[in-house]
């Protein structure tokens, strides 16, 4: 245990930093020396956005309780979080506008005695820099919120710079953070404090999807349900679970499920988050992972809460082309058969993944590479698979007990689906996290397999 978390924290990069690179701090230019503030902005790659989405953004960014998010005290949290919670990875391709970047200003001669970040995006309309401030009623010019804190600096020294990258602090640098860092720092109340990568790490056993072979399923749940803590009772997804064959609640249950468009969008969405590589390796660092696809043995939670927590974001955001996929919950004897397990199966009391209707056919589609890496399988296809009773899974007796669908933030079968039952995006975001976890397995079981890992892991996946 104590080696895994080594190795996140290490991955989580809190001390570390690209050797060739300097920290924001170092790179930070005199705001008076208009050269070198000009140079900064000129080369930063700040997005550009027309005026009326800086608007649109400013008013979701104002009104956070709207999107079911925390309200930190502390502003850089605040405004971490929300780069984090709107945009996800800088690489997501579902994002309508580019991630802002961060404008850093410091007050201090030889060391930093106050420091400020802001979201900053540039006005494709009139040319001009805007960040989001919290105590401005619009989007505030560059130059008006530098001027507000140099009305504090009593005539100190006062530095700037501008991130496009993950880096948070003085001492970080740009580019050399990774998004679990920033995620990290976001999550939680302490500089530099790992609390919600050392929540996940604890809540891995007690979520645990796994079941031994001829273990009956509801054992299982209610070993989980114990591990779990106090739980949340008759309100937790498991609990509110219906029976899968009786088809009018199901298809009633199923019609709650978030829509897109059509069958080629849902295609297209299936592929891009598939394929997206925004996680650091835990053990090769620089090397961008995937989900963990290549791992069904368990972690089902972790990566439907980072398919949906980090691609899309909070509840109506704007800075997104699609709405949240709800998630999909099947219990019972579960076997899959699959070619990423030398038994040639898996066996689980509970199965999750990302799912969504097409708004023309009303057909329910489950989103799971772990289980067909080549296209979205209709809900009754995805239960039948994760039941089989062919393969390596003949004599496995499997079935589908009880399903559940959750359109909310729960995360695992003893979470509460909603935000007013209690659950929340930043518990979502925290499982999310576990993800490093089955990555590091992920990996493992390559070599297992005899394959080469930094191949099927990068360019190379199976079903490319």
């Amino acid at each position: 245990m104590r080696a895994i978390l080594l190795a996140l924290l290490l991955s989580f990069g809190h001390l570390a930093m690209a050797a060739d690179e300097p920290t924001i701090y170092d790179s930070s230019v005199n705001w008076d020396d208009i050269a070198a503030r000009n140079k900064i902005l000129e080369s930063s790659k700040t997005p550009e956005w027309d005026a009326s989405s800086i608007v649109s953004v400013y008013d979701m960014y104002t009104h956070p309780k709207e999107h079911k998010l925390p309200s930190s005290k502390d502003d850089q949290k605040f405004n971490t979080a929300f780069i984090d919670e709107f945009w996800g990875p800088i690489a997501n391709p579902f994002v309508k506008y580019a991630r802002p970047a961060k404008a850093f200003v410091y007050l201090g001669q030889d060391k930093v005695s106050a420091s400020f970040m802001a979201p900053i995006v540039k006005s494709a309309t009139d040319g001009n820099y805007y960040v989001f401030n919290r105590n401005s009623s619009k989007p505030q010019l560059l130059e008006e919120w530098i001027n507000e804190i140099k009305s504090k600096a009593l005539g100190g020294s006062v530095k700037f710079d501008i991130c496009n990258g993950y880096g948070n602090l003085p001492a970080d640098t740009c580019a050399g953070k990774c998004y679990q860092a920033e995620e990290n720092f976001a999550l939680n109340s302490g500089v530099g404090e790992p609390d919600g990568l050392l929540k996940a790490d604890a809540r891995i056993k007690s979520a645990s999807a796994y079941r031994a072979e001829g273990e009956d399923w509801h054992k299982r749940a209610e070993n989980n349900k114990t591990l779990f803590g106090a739980g949340n009772g008759s309100g937790s997804i498991y609990q509110k679970s219906i029976k899968w064959n009786d088809v009018e609640k199901r298809n009633e249950l199923l019609q709650t499920t978030s829509p897109w468009a059509n069958y080629q969008t849902i295609q297209g969405n299936f592929e891009k988050l598939r394929d997206l590589r925004y996680f650091d390796d835990t053990q090769k660092h620089g090397f961008s992972r995937r989900i963990s696809w290549l791992y069904p043995d368990d972690g089902c939670w972790t990566r439907a809460s980072a398919v949906i927590n980090h691609l899309f974001g909070a509840d109506g955001n704007v800075a997104n082309q699609f709405v949240r996929p709800s998630k999909v919950f099947a219990f019972g004897n579960l076997c899959a058969n699959t070619p990423n397990h030398k038994s040639g199966k898996v066996n689980w009391w509970y199965h999750t993944a990302p799912l969504i209707r097409d708004a023309q056919t009303n057909q329910v589609y489950v989103l799971d590479p772990s289980i067909d890496a080549k296209k979205p399988m209709t809900v009754e296809s995805w239960m039948e698979t994760i039941s089989a009773k062919t393969g390596a899974c003949k004599n496995s007796k499997a079935s589908v007990d009880t399903f559940n669908v959750c359109t909310g933030f729960g995360a695992s079968p003893h979470d509460v689906c909603k935000s007013e039952e209690g659950a929340s995006f930043v518990s979502e975001a925290t499982e999310a996290l576990g993800q490093s976890n089955y990555q590091r397995l992920e990996r493992s079981r390559q070599v297992q397999l005899e394959r080469d890992a930094d191949k099927v892991l990068g360019d190379e996946a199976p079903w490319m």
